[in-house]
């Protein structure tokens, strides 16, 4: 270059190190290449399949295997074969000698593992990829590798590739093998604690943890509380922890629980003294010169509603005021099913799949967090309200437990009474949730005697299961069996995930059957891998083709299997005679089964996720005002408690007159 003519030679580091990239690549690009069987009905199955035959009619007897990365290569390609996932372009001839190579292939891994011992362990372990790290553990079971090494050649070596203790974990054979050493691990790092928390307290592990025989409680309790006490343990495993119950298998006593509680509540202040997060919330007000009863609308990520005055002061009377909460406030719909509970249906992604949730968490969402906020903000609002003319809410529903249920339905003997309206709220909420508890009770011997005997109401005291409180309708309610055909249709028409919900960028929606509810489809608009999934649905009768218009085949039918979707249960009784016999024919099929029950299962659980214990993220307002352990001192505290107890009560009073009015009917 000194003579100032330009060259595109590269000086010797410089080749070395694009020769090295250009290797380092490769070698990316043929791990991404290598076969890898998740399951027979993964998606994956029809690019990997091809692949598999491929590299196992490629596979040369004389040469072997080579290192680590073929053997578990050839491993998964003979699950492929074995189970007949191979290319249906294979001549006779083809298939018959893939088939035959199987034998030889599962001979050649074995030699190789078999070949594994303390001597080489280390080198014939490196370069794992990374997808075949659980089919590696698999491996060195399955030929007694473990046995062969012992846990100070073998643990490192495999550490040397990469391999983490959550990995060893999931072995159950490697911790049977080396069970005192991975106890050990364990006890090693406080951060270790979490693997107990995804074992025992979080929901949707997707791979079993296997925990040392030796890992003691006592281990389980050191190794919790110095995760607790840690400046890196997770907020949100601390909440878990916070909220369960003892429990010595993790290590949990009620000082533990107190301890994460107040740990979490210091990670969360510190994290927001330097971030302001995002405003969500909802508002709810009166406006004196708004003529629709109700209008809603979203600011950001705050819901607003608005609520007429002027309707609100024309309906004083008793029954207009219950059902303003049912359709003004939107506590439930024409069919009686409550809106308040939180539905699979309203589960956005983020909630399903990127938030921590506990084993015996009650399963909820930003939807349900909307509703949960409003119906709580519109019961304070209208108690405000009412009491501006002299109306108590509590005295409502005495009026409809004690009167109207006599004199409209000639039911007797019910008996609620209303707090005092000089109680503190202290006092009301001491006094409401038994009554509450003491109205189902009543309700339970109604439909079990058809009487309400009052001696017989004293000899009960187990707590109330409000999702078993019986009703004296045969098959009330209508629900989903799962592993069944109508999974696939309801999944199909409604999920977010449909594969039939985009067509073209012009005509796509939220999901199918809105798409063909808003849009006029036609067959040739659907792409060819669609249209198995469309025949599905036409097959099951759920859609029709008019004129070559895709479109409902029936409004009864849809109805059916949209309240299945949305709101997890169907009213039987307030179906129409096509949409009845279409459960029928359903429930003959074995797609449906039907309960008689005063509560839907998400409602009878959404009250157990408000009053008790059922759930480990619950309020538990029965349990803390009926033990005295309430929350906080100020009235205000107990405010928030007393409205949500006059938003069950109300609740419960809505389902009691559906049924009411269905068995009377009937």
């Amino acid at each position: 270059m000194g003579d100032g003519t330009e060259t595109d030679d590269l000086d010797d580091n410089e080749a070395e190190g694009h020769s090295e990239a250009a290797a380092g690549l490769a070698d990316v690009e043929a791990e991404v290449r290598r076969v890898k069987f998740y399951s027979a009905s993964d998606s994956s199955v029809g690019w990997e399949a091809p692949r598999a035959a491929e590299v196992a009619l490629a596979f040369d007897r004389a040469v072997g295997v080579a290192n680590v990365g073929d053997a578990l290569e050839l491993s998964n390609v003979i699950k492929f074969i074995e189970l007949g996932l191979v290319p249906q372009s294979l001549s006779a001839e083809e298939r018959s000698e893939l088939f035959a190579r199987v034998r030889v292939i599962r001979a050649a891994v074995a030699r190789f593992f078999r070949s594994v011992d303390e001597s080489n362990v280390s080198s014939l372990l490196v370069g794992v990829p990374i997808m075949y790290r659980s089919d590696l553990l698999e491996e060195l079971a399955r030929q007694d590798v473990f046995g062969r090494c012992c846990a100070s050649s073998m643990l490192p070596a495999l550490q040397k590739t990469g391999f983490v203790l959550r990995d060893f974990l999931e072995s159950k054979a490697l911790v049977r093998a080396y069970d005192p050493e991975v106890s050990s691990m364990l006890l090693a790092d406080p951060l270790n604690g979490e693997h107990l928390v995804q074992k025992y307290l979080a929901a949707g592990t997707q791979t079993p943890i296997y925990l040392p025989s030796t890992f003691s409680p006592g281990d389980a309790k050191t190794l919790m509380g110095s995760y607790v006490d840690s400046d890196d343990a997770h907020p949100n495993s601390l909440e878990l922890i916070s909220r369960t119950s003892d429990d010595t298998r993790v290590g949990i006593d009620r000082q533990v629980r107190f301890r994460a509680r107040k740990r979490r509540e210091a990670v969360v202040a510190k994290f927001f003294e330097t971030n302001n997060g995002l405003k969500t919330g909802c508002e709810v007000k009166l406006d004196p010169t708004q003529t629709a009863p109700a209008t809603e609308s979203l600011d950001g990520m705050v819901a607003r509603y608005s609520y007429s005055q002027a309707w609100f002061e024309e309906t004083l009377d008793s029954p207009s005021i219950l059902n303003n909460f049912q359709f003004v406030f939107d506590f439930a719909d024409a069919d009686g099913l409550l809106n308040l509970p939180s539905f699979y249906a309203d589960l956005g992604i983020i909630d399903r799949f990127m938030t921590s949730k506990g084993v015996r968490d009650y399963v909820t969402g930003a939807a349900y967090n909307v509703k949960d906020w409003s119906s709580t903000l519109q019961t304070a609002m209208y108690i405000r309200f009412l009491r501006s003319y002299d109306i108590e809410l509590e005295s409502l529903l005495e009026w409809f437990i004690n009167d109207y249920l006599p004199s409209e339905f000639g039911v007797t003997r019910f008996r609620f009474k209303a707090s005092s309206s000089t109680s503190s709220y202290l006092e009301r909420c001491r006094h409401l949730f038994p009554e509450m508890e003491g109205l189902v009770r009543q309700f339970v011997l109604f439909t079990e005697d058809g009487v309400v005997d009052f001696d017989m109401l004293e000899m009960s005291s187990e707590a109330v299961e409000y999702a078993d409180v019986p009703s004296a309708l045969e098959g009330k309610y209508v629900y989903r069996t799962d592993g069944t055909k109508l999974v696939g249709v309801l999944n199909s028409l409604f999920s977010d995930q449909s594969g039939l919900a985009y067509i073209r960028e012009d005509l796509q929606d939220v999901n199918f059957a809105r798409l063909v509810v808003m849009n006029r489809i036609e067959m040739g608009d659907f792409a060819p891998h669609q249209l198995p999934g469309l025949k599905y649905l036409i097959d099951h009768d759920v859609l029709a083709v008019k004129d070559e218009r895709v479109v409902l085949a029936s409004k009864d039918r849809f109805i059916v299997l949209y309240t299945l979707w949305t709101k997890e249960a169907v009213s039987y009784h307030h179906l129409s005679e096509a949409g009845r016999a279409y459960v029928d024919d359903m429930e003959s099929r074995g797609w449906v089964t039907r309960k008689a029950t005063l509560l839907t299962e998400a409602e009878g659980n959404y009250l157990d996720y408000m009053l008790n214990r059922k759930f480990h993220n619950g309020p538990n307002l029965r349990n803390k005002y009926s033990h005295g352990a309430q929350p906080g001192g100020s009235e205000e505290a107990h405010f928030a408690s007393y409205v949500a107890a006059i938003k069950l009560l109300v609740a419960l009073v809505i389902k009691m007159n559906d049924e009411f009015c269905l068995w009377e009917a009937t």
